[in-house]
């Protein structure tokens, strides 16, 4: 049939049609997990039920949105992602933080999946093992090399005074309990010492009664040194003479025998001089054990008396035995002390006094040092004296009280008196020091003096032969 056919422009219908390839703005576009609020209005029904976020999914449109911007280039009007903190957990390092790549950013926070939690546990090694390989330490490898650290030395455990095992270590040790002590040699002196009267007067019967009614509220130690101690103890003033409370013998030698693998004494009451009332003789470094605490020019030095206390229905043994050992560190230094001098106490002879008490007792104990015949170990003695009643009557407390001032002035007594002995023994010392130098100088004088009088003796002497020489040839010289 003759029919018009029209003619088609542009390529015949069985050749390929060729699309015009278009670039879009990366940021024009929207990700079909951003869409706009008015787009999801204008969805059909079908679509929406479709379209049901579950996790699964959730989690596909997550990974979609990830490749999607990791192959789209980056546009310069795209803004820059604000930086933010950091959060917990975040498997960034602080190298991604510095180069700030936006591109390993995710585009909203992952929820706590397994699937999720699985993959950030993954790339937690994986940071690990290439940290790892660039020559930092993770923190494994900084926990293994402190423990070699800690292998490679040595570490001494010590056993403290409040602790279970430290009545058998000072057993060890050599710190005998009272029941084992042997009673010292001026065992009467001691308690005729005690018993002694005072020139000032006793305490009224109100403060008396004043005394019984805190006792009975001092539940600590502290409130009993505060309540209790003040009553009881005399009071220093001036002269560097001090007392302290409940610190430790930071300064003491370590291990020196009867102390060893224990924690430095701490007796909750010692007074004594302070170590600038030695000067000039360097009592820190010629005595051990007299300094008892570090950097302190003010630090209690060489006492005499020690004190523990215990809170009201508190364990009284336990505080026999913490004086036991403050006792013996006393002992020991006023030991180093004498053998500076080269006149140790008489054997047997006790001058250092403890004392323990939970306010309604007092019980005090003679302390000095023995060698055992065998072994030739030092064994520390700890012998009862006295115990008396606080808060039983009146005349109870006055003696009691009167005892302990008594061995407080004693021990201030017996402190000065040693330091004076040191301070004389060291001027002394140091005038033999000084006048064997000076013998010494005189002497290399002497003998510079002497060489130089036998350089000139002999220069004489070559300067006389010389000339006899001379005139021997001119005389022989005339005769021919």
């Amino acid at each position: 049939m003759g029919g018009r056919v029209s003619k088609r422009s542009g390529p015949s219908a069985t050749e390929p049609v060729k699309q015009e390839e278009t670039f879009e703005d990366p940021s024009k576009t929207a990700s079909p997990a951003r869409a706009s609020p008015a787009s999801r209005k204008r969805r059909q029904p079908e679509d929406a039920a479709a379209d049901i976020e579950t996790p699964a999914k959730r989690s596909r449109l997550n990974e979609a949105a990830k490749d999607t911007e990791a192959d789209t280039p980056r546009s310069r009007s795209r803004p820059r992602p604000r930086r933010g903190k950091r959060r917990a957990g975040s498997d960034k390092g602080a190298d991604d933080d510095k180069n700030d790549n936006p591109a390993t950013k995710p585009t909203k926070r992952a929820r706590l999946t397994r699937r999720n939690l699985a993959q950030l546990d993954k790339m937690n090694r994986s940071n690990k093992r290439s940290k790892g390989s660039k020559g930092s330490k993770s923190r494994g490898d900084t926990n293994t090399d402190a423990t070699t650290t800690k292998t490679g030395t040595t570490r001494v455990t010590t056993t403290s005074t409040t602790s279970s095992g430290f009545d058998v270590q000072g057993m060890k040790n050599g710190i005998l309990e009272p029941e084992e002590s042997k009673p010292p040699a001026n065992l009467q002196e001691i308690r005729e010492r005690m018993a002694k009267p005072r020139e000032s007067a006793s305490p009224p019967a109100s403060e008396y009664e004043c005394y019984v009614d805190n006792v009975k509220h001092a539940g600590t130690e502290s409130t009993m040194v505060f309540d209790v101690g003040i009553q009881l103890l005399k009071r220093h003033w001036g002269n560097g003479y001090y007392k302290s409370m409940n610190q430790a013998f930071t300064a003491f030698p370590k291990d020196v025998g009867f102390n060893n693998n224990l924690s430095s004494p701490q007796p909750d009451f010692v007074e004594g001089l302070a170590m600038r009332e030695y000067m000039p003789f360097p009592v820190d470094q010629e005595v051990p054990g007299a300094v008892l605490y570090k950097d302190s020019r003010r630090s209690i030095t060489l006492p005499h008396l020690a004190g523990e206390w215990k809170g009201t229905g508190k364990d009284m043994t336990r505080a026999a035995m913490q004086s036991a050992y403050d006792g013996a560190a006393l002992v020991y230094a006023r030991n180093q002390a004498l053998d500076v001098l080269g006149t140790p106490d008489k054997p047997g002879h006790a001058e250092i006094t403890t004392f323990t008490t939970d306010g309604s007792h007092i019980n005090f104990y003679a302390h000095y040092a023995t060698t055992e015949d065998k072994s030739g170990k030092l064994q520390y003695h700890q012998y009862p004296v006295e115990s008396e009643r606080l808060v039983h009557s009146y005349e109870e407390h006055k003696a009691a009280r009167r005892s302990l001032r008594n061995e407080q002035d004693h021990a201030k007594t017996k402190s000065y008196a040693l330091r004076d002995r040191l301070k004389k023994h060291w001027g002394e010392r140091r005038e033999v020091v000084n006048e064997a130098v000076a013998a010494d100088k005189l002497r290399s004088k002497k003998g510079k003096s002497s060489k130089a009088d036998d350089n000139d003796t002999g220069g004489l002497k070559r300067k006389a032969s010389s000339t006899s020489t001379s005139s021997r040839l001119s005389s022989h010289g005339e005769d021919e």
